[in-house]
């Protein structure tokens, strides 16, 4: 029995220098400006010190899981590597994050916060879980706060419409050009507004979402504009939600004191300034031999769909354009008839031969 004792002791003080004692790791939340990459492919526990609605974004990338905060992102190399959907990451408030939570295109489907509690005058009530997202939508038909689908009055609505134009650098928006401007904040339990997203939806079709607005802001289709030093990320899509562009920009002072915008080209991996080299027919202007004749925007009128490609072309059958990523021809898509009066009650289709009789 002594034996027995002595070895169970023994077991525990070497369990004690075992690695898998320490198989616990706590991760912190980034600063502001941080873009971390971490290897993940392992067998530790990870835990975050930061509560879920810490986050602005969540988002599995085959075996990888991004983390999204405000003007900073966390991405776990390998997270799901050894446990698939079984691997998770625990938060300081109780939430969780697994593979379960994402669907098929890697987006997160689990809110990250939850909906404030509200008094008829439109204030909100601390509801100790942490911050609070609110959503500000502009448009020609008006402004609009929402906190996930209720709509906000009130002196929150007031102040959101005061933090939104604080880092709108325009009294309003041209109504020519921009379709609709939304601008999301975290609202802390002190009551303060933090932007965190800026999204733009223009009129050629062309999306823009800007994380930490307060750096940059998206003017007009493809250009951004210098507010303030610091950084952001910046990204564009068009109206197929296809991605354009995106790059991690970084606004600061040049030698003349004047604000600017760095960001890597994608095309060319050199550090640039000012205008994208990337254009609206979906090429770059610094690619090798790039002649702009012959380049353009395709019929289909879609961002990043070059006239200079085929598929862009109208499906015979449908009429509509065949790159909108569903498939055309006879059996595929829908017909769209096209009618030619034979008598006063009937009609024949010139596509199919099929006949229509009024009764």
């Amino acid at each position: 029995m002594k034996k027995l004792i002595v070895f169970i002791l023994l077991a525990a003080v070497f369990s004690s220098f075992s690695p898998f004692a320490f198989a616990d790791y706590a991760l912190d939340k980034p600063s502001a400006g941080q873009v971390i990459f971490m290897q993940a492919d392992n067998d530790l526990d990870y835990t975050a010190a930061f509560p879920l609605s810490a986050l602005t974004g969540a988002f599995r990338e085959g075996e990888d899981l991004r983390l999204e905060f405000p003007a900073a992102r966390l991405t776990l190399e390998g997270f799901f590597t050894r446990l698939g959907e079984w691997r998770s990451l625990s938060f300081s408030d109780g939430g969780s994050l697994g593979g379960a939570d994402f669907d098929e295109e890697g987006r997160c489907t689990k809110s990250f916060h939850a909906v404030l509690g509200r008094e008829k005058s439109g204030s909100a009530k601390s509801t100790g879980i942490g911050a609070q997202l609110l959503t500000l939508r502009l448009s020609p038909y008006g402004t609009e706060v929402f906190v996930g689908d209720e709509v906000i009055w009130g002196e929150l609505r007031e102040r959101c419409i005061g933090a939104f134009a604080a880092v709108y650098p325009f009294e309003k928006p041209d109504w020519n050009s921009v379709l609709e401007l939304r601008c999301q904040f975290l609202m802390g339990e002190d009551g303060s507004l933090e932007p965190v997203r800026f999204y733009s939806d223009f009129a050629d079709g062309v999306s823009s979402e800007i994380i930490n607005p307060a750096r940059v802001c998206s003017a007009s289709s493809l250009q951004l504009l210098p507010l303030s030093e610091g950084r952001a990320v910046v990204s564009f899509s068009n109206r197929l939600g296809e991605r354009l562009l995106s790059a991690d920009v970084l606004c600061r002072r040049d030698e003349s004191s004047g604000l600017c915008v760095e960001y890597m080209c994608e095309g060319c991996g050199e550090l640039q300034t000012g205008a994208f080299h990337y254009l609206s027919c979906g090429h770059y202007s610094c690619a090798e031999g790039f002649d702009p004749a012959g380049h353009d925007i395709a019929p289909c009128q879609v961002a990043g769909h070059c006239v200079s490609e085929s598929e862009h072309e109208k499906c015979s059958n449908c009429q509509e354009y065949c790159c909108d990523g569903r498939e055309h021809g006879p059996g595929f898509c829908e017909h769209v008839h096209n009618w030619v009066a034979v008598t006063l009650v009937s009609s024949r289709c010139t596509g199919c031969g099929y006949v229509y009789t009024r009764k």
